[in-house]
């Protein structure tokens, strides 16, 4: 892309100068919404100044809409977005169309490493991981997903289909919401989200059920939660699954953004993470916090997007 000078206020100091949007790549509703929605006051309270700080949701195509947006913005910090980091690298890989490499932008932090939850219809009566494949036997599990290269969409291709052998087809989303009104509707068998994400939805929803947490441990928040093993996954099974589990949750803004404007912005982000309130927010909804602030997120996304990148053709060759 074509980097071009920030305005002149920008530049000069006066940052932010208008209100700061964090764009969200997802329906309203969603984990990654309530996320946004909860840390914006405490972003606005630490950036100078009084502009507000809002969100906006731009949802499709599993968050490519929202992250091209800001790639294509004005590189003056006003505008930011979250990552998903797996999906998006997967996003950037396998769509030709798509301009941006996660790894280019510039990066405020991390807000969480979150492990992924298999959400089911509660009515099937699945309780195991060969309670599903038994039912694969018969048709393919539909899985929900909020577009190709989602965590679903990646997570049922790698794991459930290739991996533990559960034959699953894909109905693709809007947003989370979405997936989840669409399993709870019985359009689809089930979805995989973030642990947090799912077991809150899962928690309101008595249509809904959480399978599993694929973790070894319990999780903090959901330890009521299966873990992978408890749900009847082999440790064998467990040990050699594919690199596509977890994913980090981030801040990012557009690439070439002036070093004075990513200063005040990383800056308002540690101190908005390491704000009492920001906490005692946070574990009221049960979200869980791991902060790498600036270049140490843009290291570690550097070096997942070389692990996605060396399964580049496969993941191709699976998803299109």
């Amino acid at each position: 892309m074509l980097l071009t000078a920030a305005p002149a206020s920008a530049q000069e100091g006066t940052f932010p100068s208008q209100t700061v949007e964090i764009v969200v790549g997802r329906s309203a509703g969603g984990g990654m919404d309530l996320h946004a929605r909860g840390l914006a006051p405490f972003l606005q309270k630490h950036l100078p100044g009084d502009e507000s700080v809002i969100v906006t949701n731009r949802p499709g195509a599993g968050g490519v809409i929202a992250l091209t947006s800001i790639w294509d913005a004005e590189p003056d910090g006003h505008q930011i977005t979250m990552t998903i980091t797996s999906s998006d690298i997967i996003n950037s890989i396998v769509n030709d169309d798509v301009a941006w490499k996660l790894s280019e932008f510039d990066f405020l932090g991390s807000l969480y490493a979150a492990d992924t939850g298999l959400l089911v219809r509660s009515d099937l009566g699945w309780e195991t991981i060969d309670d599903m494949r038994e039912a694969a036997g018969d048709e393919p599990i539909v899985f929900g997903t909020t577009g190709v290269g989602s965590t679903a969409h990646i997570e049922g291709l790698f794991l459930y289909d290739q991996h533990l052998g559960i034959p699953v087809r894909f109905v693709h989303y809007p947003g989370t919401s979405d997936v989840m009104l669409a399993v709870a509707r019985g359009e689809v068998h089930a979805t995989s989200f973030g642990v947090n994400t799912a077991a809150n939805f899962a928690e309101g929803d008595e249509s809904l059920d959480m399978l599993l947490a694929w973790s070894e441990e319990p999780v903090e928040f959901f330890e009521d939660v299966p873990t992978a093993l408890e749900a009847g996954v082999t440790q064998e099974e467990f040990d050699t699954a594919p690199p596509v589990m977890g994913q980090w949750r981030g801040l990012m803004t557009t690439p070439g953004t002036p070093e004075p404007v990513l200063e005040i912005l990383r800056q308002a982000f540690a101190d908005a993470m390491n704000d009492p309130e920001y906490d005692e927010w946070r574990l009221q909804a049960n979200l869980p916090k791991r902060a790498l602030i600036g270049e140490e997120f843009t290291e570690l996304v550097e070096r997942i997007e070389a692990g996605y990148e060396a399964i580049g053709d496969e993941l191709k060759e699976l998803i299109q």
